[in-house]
């Protein structure tokens, strides 16, 4: 058998005990590659004195929190470590000491690395570029939508002051470096490779490999037994969302599509699974408009149970402004759901074909009612969707995220 390659991944998200549903997608492209022959180094940096950090961090009005009991989840093949780094961020230290943070971490713990894999162009990305020069070791870095989108993102409205603490303008030109410097770049659709391109890096420096999704965490089971199970009605049309309720995702427009619908069907009940910012004004909404009865407000739920959630549903829906390639797309897919969604970022390269879904324009609650509706009377074939689904498979995929590490790795030892 060959040798092991060491994968050291980096990552400014991940799920914890307390937040599983926070990069899950990490993650199950961690635990799949764990079942290749790798072993895998997790680094998270973190906050010195995360109580203090976190009480700068909420003044400036971003959520912040301590993932915990993580190591858990995890094989034998597969080390997480938290990184300690002292936050300067006022004074444009904080990515300089988190770098030296990160090498030293990596020296006094002797971890070995082949590949350095950072996940989210900035800051992880960033970081590992500088990582992968101090310690001589080439980079991949995975940029998943958001990274590239919200830094460059063509909607002003949208757009935010800070990103991780730093003005939005401070960064662009990091990432932009970071891109240039790393030596693969993977994008979840070709719709963000596009985007890349645009930012002046070469095409040929970019894979588009899609989100994956297991078959065995998902796919589909009896509607009735789920129903059941989660205590839904088993005669009414169901339609399910899942995602922040933030003004992204596109909740105000499925909330204002809920009660259009309403006018002329009583019989459809809509399953909204997440929370957010703007939690507390969609319940005030709903219970103006009275539509009480047609809405459940399910709060958040671990990725492994969601597969009941999708299995009790007829519709799965996700009216975003933006995406990458959106997991849980990918998931009701797998689970033979049809989906009606925004013809957004990668969401069409899932949805290609109206015997999976149908697409909209994104803001229009009038089309996504329509969607909505015609999306509820169609007899679709589920069997078809979930077959198509094959292609998003992580026996699918892996092989090649693995391709380009034997890619790297070949011109590596050559040079």
């Amino acid at each position: 058998m060959a040798e092991k390659k060491n994968i050291l991944i980096l990552t400014q998200t991940f799920p914890s005990e307390n937040f599983k549903w926070h990069g899950i997608f990490v993650l199950q492209q961690v635990l799949e590659l764990a079942k290749r022959n790798y072993n895998i180094t997790i680094l998270y940096p973190r906050a010195l004195f995360p109580s203090v950090y976190r009480l700068i961090e909420r003044r400036k009005g971003k959520d912040f929190y301590v993932p915990e009991k993580i190591k858990d989840l995890l094989p034998d093949n597969v080390k997480f470590y938290f990184v300690p780094f002292l936050f300067f961020n006022e004074f444009g230290l904080k990515d300089l000491l988190k770098s030296i943070s990160l090498f030293l971490f990596v020296k006094l713990k002797g971890i070995k690395t082949d590949i350095i894999h950072a996940h989210m162009t900035y800051n992880a990305g960033y970081l590992g570029v500088i990582l992968g020069k101090w310690l001589r070791k080439p980079v991949v870095i995975t940029a998943h939508g958001s990274d590239i989108t919200s830094l460059f993102m063509e909607e002003p409205e949208l757009d935010q002051a800070h990103w991780f603490g730093e003005k939005i303008e401070d960064i662009k030109p990091k990432a932009i470096s970071t891109l240039l410097k790393c030596d693969k770049i993977i994008a979840v659709s070709n719709n963000l490779k596009e985007h890349i391109i645009k930012l002046g890096i070469p095409a040929e420096k970019i894979t588009v490999i899609y989100n994956g999704v297991s078959p065995e965490k998902f796919h589909p089971i009896s509607k009735i037994e789920a129903r059941t199970k989660l205590k839904l009605s088993k005669n009414k049309k169901i339609v399910l969302f899942v995602g922040a309720l933030s003004r992204g995702k596109g909740i105000k427009e499925l909330i204002a599509a809920i009660d259009l619908i309403n006018e002329t069907r009583k019989d459809v009940l809509f399953v909204l699974i997440g929370e957010g910012d703007l939690k507390e004004e969609l319940i005030a909404t709903v219970k103006s408009k009275k539509l009480e009865q047609h809405v459940i407000f399910a709060g958040r739920k671990p990725n492994d149970e969601l597969l009941q959630w999708h299995a009790a549903s007829d519709v799965f829906c996700l009216p975003s402004y933006r995406e990458g390639t959106p997991c849980v797309v990918v998931e009701a897919v797998a689970c033979g759901r049809p989906v009606v969604a925004t013809a957004v970022s990668g969401t069409p390269e899932v949805v290609n074909s109206e015997d999976i879904g149908y697409l909209i324009p994104p803001k229009n609650s009038k089309e996504l009612a329509n969607a909505l509706i015609s999306a509820l009377d169609k007899k679709w074939d589920t069997e078809f969707i979930r077959k198509y689904s094959g292609k998003f498979h992580w026996p699918n995929i892996i092989p090649q995220i693995e391709a380009i590490y034997k890619n790297i790795l070949t011109s590596s030892e050559t040079n």
